[in-house]
């Protein structure tokens, strides 16, 4: 098991925060039983990445679906798959039942509870800022590349912006970002910031989903944004729990 520092960022595709970075092989995702991936049942391509809050919510971007149809018909339009992703074999899927959200945000209902994974806690009602800024990213093996989506799980170090006004089309009161990066690839939309604590603890806390990320074209200033779980937004993820 790799020891995790206190911010765990789940980022599902890709943040890169420095010119240069090193993998580490992930065995599997016990780490971050959360970490999840929206699929498409039309054409089974990934859609987004997502967050597993309980047995009935899933929470991913609504920037995700900005062009598609988030209405079911007589059969589901889409499912999310998770479990041991790093395994490609061990992993599990649930169809959607239905989707709401706002601007932002969108919760999924499963279709069939998902049992065991309720691994994120959802005490807090105002936005929490992540206590260290030396965190460690979940990504997929096409992590600072152009290539299409990897199912190999690893992990890489990265480090937060520490002013917003850095990152464009920030706004600090409403997003936090990742910026500094030249060889940012493959953005993980729809995945969540969480942070364990204390460490080495089973209590994990939601600071923020990946709202917006830029092309791999170096400039620093096209950062990778993370909508902030404010009490706004908190008060939506509570009132579609169940």
């Amino acid at each position: 098991m790799l020891f995790l520092p206190q911010t765990l960022l789940l980022v599902g595709l890709s943040l890169v925060l420095a010119d240069h970075f090193t993998y580490k092989p992930v065995i599997d995702n016990e780490q971050f039983p959360w970490f999840c991936t929206v699929y498409s049942n039309e054409d089974f391509k990934p859609v987004c990445y997502c967050t597993i809050l309980g047995k009935n919510a899933i929470l991913t971007a609504s920037r995700c679906f900005e062009n598609r149809d988030i209405k079911n018909g007589d059969h589901p339009k889409y499912h999310v798959r998770f479990g041991s992703i790093a395994a490609n074999g061990m992993r599990k899927l649930v169809n959607i039942e239905k989707i709401q959200g706002t601007q932002h945000l969108l919760m999924l209902k499963p279709k069939t509870p998902i049992e065991g994974y309720h691994a994120i806690e959802l005490a807090e009602n105002n936005y929490v800022e992540p206590k260290n800024g030396n965190i460690t990213v979940v990504t997929f093996h096409s992590y600072g590349t152009k290539l299409s989506m990897k199912t190999h799980v690893h992990m890489v170090d990265m480090r937060l912006s520490k002013d917003a006004k850095n990152c464009q089309f920030a706004y600090p009161n409403k997003h936090f970002c990742a910026a500094e990066s030249q060889n940012r690839c493959n953005i993980g939309l729809g995945t969540a910031a969480v942070s364990q604590s204390p460490k080495n603890s089973s209590r994990w806390i939601l600071h923020g989903i990946v709202g917006q990320s830029p092309k791999c074209n170096g400039e620093s200033k096209n950062a990778d944004l993370f909508v902030k779980i404010d009490a706004e937004r908190w008060k939506f993820i509570k009132h579609n729990l169940n």
